[in-house]
């Protein structure tokens, strides 16, 4: 059973997946390899799917949802006043301005004030390690080895990447060869794994 206490929350895992106990929310994500992490992020209120008892596992995730799920999964607080955003792209008033902006404060997301935030983009995997190593203190960016064969070491976000699968938050996209699909969009299922073994994985003080 998933337990929560403040911001800290206990869960059982194997194999690097979370596991545990709630109730079957979604109807389209049964037989998903990424169902027992999806519940996670739903129970722990980072998710509340795209419809009504649906979650939309295979849908990329948008760049204004990924900001989202990252402020909620930090535990931390949009903007709750937004006159006008920094993002060229962003409208006031529209549903995911404080969570962008509150990402830009916490210095995930580096465009410049009056730059595009591209909010309705498809997340690349590459820009979710970005983000991830950002996001999380114990996520940190590597000397980058050229351990993914599509992946190469100068690279400017391979550091990232390669400290996402030393912090164990992410397996690849192949396991042989060892791979990482930097282009593809990030789906939202994939989605919930790496926010679950992210805050999993994440030291306890």
């Amino acid at each position: 059973m998933l337990e929560r206490s403040g911001d800290d929350f206990i869960v059982e895992v194997s194999d690097g997946s979370v596991r545990e106990e709630t109730e079957d929310r979604f109807t389209d994500d049964d037989g998903n390899v990424h169902e027992a992490n999806i519940e996670v992020i739903a129970e722990l209120g980072i998710t509340r799917g795209c419809g009504e008892g649906l979650y939309c596992p295979s849908r990329s995730v948008k760049r204004a949802e990924m900001a989202a799920f990252l402020i909620r999964a930090l535990g931390e607080t949009p903007q709750e006043v937004v006159a006008a955003s920094r993002f060229s792209d962003v409208p006031s008033g529209i549903w995911y301005v404080g969570d962008v902006e509150r990402l830009a404060d916490l210095g995930i997301t580096n465009v410049e004030s009056g730059g595009a935030f591209r909010p309705d983009d498809a997340l690349t995997r590459l820009e979710m390690a970005v983000w991830m190593a950002r996001a999380f203190d114990f996520i940190n960016e590597v000397t980058p080895e050229g351990v993914f064969t599509d992946v190469p070491a100068a690279e400017w976000y391979a550091g990232a990447v390669e400290g996402l699968l030393a912090a164990g938050v992410t397996k690849g996209c192949s396991a042989d060869p060892l791979a990482y699909c930097p282009h593809d969009p990030v789906r939202r299922d994939e989605m919930a794994s790496f926010i679950a073994r992210a805050l999993t994985n994440q030291p306890r003080s």
